[in-house]
């Protein structure tokens, strides 16, 4: 993880020193997301979760009309939901306990856009994405005689998730160098993330929705 981070900014310093024209472009973002897994008939009654990504972006603009977007992010993906059961040894009734699973990961998008060249830039485009897993653990909540507690899955989940990349927005300039980008992201987890077998030959994948809200510096 460390070598890819180190050399995304190595690209960047590199682009601020060799480039010529506006080409590239280099931020920041947040994106509050609506998050959510999916693959089987069990986990498909999970609830979505509301998270927020941030991360640094870049930018290279191919042509006039096409760019080639990437950057790293920490993405928390996930749901929640709850349980019932018999808080023994009391009797009836029955307790309910939330529960929320975390998959944090570091993101590394690589995709492609379109754009319409003009102040107010309209753009869509997609491609894939590389998720890193930095870990799952699923939070229970406290109920009755148990206390919060976490448990770790990390090792009975795949390091890397891969998936679709769609993205659509707008950019306008701030100042001279300045730009705000303001979009709607769809990251669609492709693979099962988990490292064993799932009931029903079912699946756990990966979804994310976010409202995409940056700021970049033109170089």
């Amino acid at each position: 993880m460390k070598k890819i981070f180190l050399f995304m900014i190595s690209v960047m310093i590199s682009s601020m020193i060799y480039s010529q024209e506006s080409k590239i472009a280099v931020g920041f973002q947040a994106a509050p997301a609506i998050t959510s897994i999916r693959g089987n008939t069990f986990i498909d009654r999970y609830d979505s979760r509301f998270v927020i990504s941030p991360g640094i972006t870049f930018d290279y603009k191919i042509t006039s009309n096409i760019s080639f977007n990437s950057g790293l992010a920490f993405e928390r993906k996930g749901a929640k939901s709850n349980t019932a059961y018999l808080d023994y040894p009391e009797m009836p009734p029955l307790v309910t306990q939330d529960f929320k699973i975390n998959l944090d990961y570091l993101t590394l998008p690589l995709m492609f856009t379109y754009n319409t060249n003009t102040e107010v830039n309209f753009y869509i485009g997609g491609g894939k994405f590389l998720g890193f897993l930095l870990s799952q653990k699923n939070i229970f909540s406290a109920t009755g005689n148990i206390p919060e507690h976490t448990q770790d899955h990390t090792d009975t989940t795949k390091k890397i998730d891969i998936g679709l990349s769609l993205i659509t927005g707008i950019t306008m300039p701030v100042s001279d160098k300045l730009i705000l980008d303001i979009g709607l992201r769809d990251y669609i987890g492709l693979v099962n993330t988990s490292r064993y077998y799932v009931e029903n030959d079912g699946s756990i994948k990966t979804n994310s929705y976010s409202l995409v809200l940056g700021l970049k510096y033109a170089i």
